[in-house]
């Protein structure tokens, strides 16, 4: 069992590898969260 990670050592550890070309832009998430809503309120109706 490994200790957990401090914020500095995750930070660290995400920075050495550097940005993620397919992350999605903030534009991409809003429409994504906007489409799982939509589809949450149809089921409830």
């Amino acid at each position: 069992v490994s200790k957990p990670l401090t914020w500095e050592e995750l930070k660290k550890r995400q920075d050495k590898l550097g940005q993620d070309p397919n992350e999605p832009t903030l534009e991409e998430i809003s429409q994504i969260v906007k489409e799982v809503r939509q589809e949450l309120w149809y089921k409830k109706c």
